[in-house]
């Protein structure tokens, strides 16, 4: 008897189909060295030691194809997992590489470094860091006052003494100092004689406030109204939109975001997120699971963190 193999069923020659139970189990097998037991010849029997090693082979099949089987369940659970975690992680923020790319255009001039930065408090004031893949740190760039959120920048490749850096890979670090943040939001509504109905909210400090703002946005995102705040004591204050803009129209009913940012009597230091996007979808295609993160379909396998989005 031959020995107990599992051999392919591949054919040798092209166009020639093949039979898909030409490849036999193990209990092909053990129906085979049944049978061939049964019709022995009395006189001359199979040596004993065959039998052993037969079905010791028969023994080692099985193993395999258990071990086989348990595998290709394990595989397909942890697909399951990785599928579960994508979908779950839908309105999480994702962290990709943290480096940029400065290369050279075809005249040879450098092709400028666009890339993003995400602020979970209004900026004060800070710096942007460049640096090489020797760590060196070869351009510094000056932050201004600026809203909490997404904010774009470029580097024009040029380093601090205005000279061209190399080609390659760079490190983008960012550290500011932060106005504490709080969001609200609100309807400012039109009455029947034509009045507006006054926004009233509630806001609550977290330390004593030095100085700060209101902004209040419509909904493009445009500045319509800013309120000074003046030193006010820790704890909850409250306060009203009339609904007059600050060029001294009246604004359209509607919803409407308000922001604030005050500076408390300790400076805050924080460091910018760089490389990281809000999932806004998954897809799952050829046995690959993609997200959606601003506006184009990453590979999951390119994601390095996945994480809450911070709120004020």
């Amino acid at each position: 008897m031959a020995d107990l193999s599992i051999g392919s069923s591949s054919s040798a020659l092209d166009g020639i189909s093949v039979n898909p139970n030409s490849t036999l189990n193990k209990d092909d097998f053990l129906k085979l060295l049944i049978t061939q037991l049964q019709y022995q010849d009395p006189t001359a029997p199979m040596d004993s030691g065959e039998i052993l090693t037969q079905t010791s082979q028969l023994a080692a099949l099985e193993a395999q194809q258990n071990t086989n089987k348990a595998l290709e369940q394990l595989s397909n659970s942890f697909k399951d997992n990785k599928n579960f975690a994508a979908v779950s992680s839908i309105g999480k923020m994702a962290r990709l590489d943290t480096k940029v790319d400065l290369n050279k255009n075809i005249d040879g001039s450098l092709s400028p470094v666009n890339f993003d930065l995400v602020f979970n408090e209004g900026v004060k004031s800070g710096e942007i860091k460049i640096y090489n893949d020797q760590n060196n740190l070869v351009k510094i760039i000056k932050l201004d006052e600026m809203t909490k959120g997404r904010h774009s920048f470029t580097w024009d490749g040029l380093t601090d003494a205005g000279e061209k850096a190399n080609t390659g890979e760079y490190k983008i670090y960012s550290e500011y100092e932060a106005y504490r943040t709080i969001d609200k939001s609100g309807t400012l509504i039109e009455n029947e004689d034509g009045s507006l109905r006054p926004i009233n909210f509630e806001l609550d400090f977290q330390e004593d406030v030095k100085e700060g703002n209101i902004k209040i946005y419509n909904s493009n995102k445009e500045v319509v109204k800013t309120i000074d705040i003046g030193e006010t004591i820790q704890g909850k204050a409250l306060f009203s939109w009339d609904g007059i803009k600050d060029n001294g129209e009246k604004a359209i009913e509607g919803e409407y975001t308000i922001q604030a940012s005050y500076e408390g009597q300790q400076p805050i230091r924080l460091a910018a997120d760089f490389g990281t996007y809000k999932i806004e979808s998954v897809k799952f295609e050829d046995e690959k699971t993609y997200l959606k993160i601003n506006g184009s379909f990453i590979s999951f396998d390119e994601v390095q963190e996945i994480f809450e989005e911070k709120v004020s």
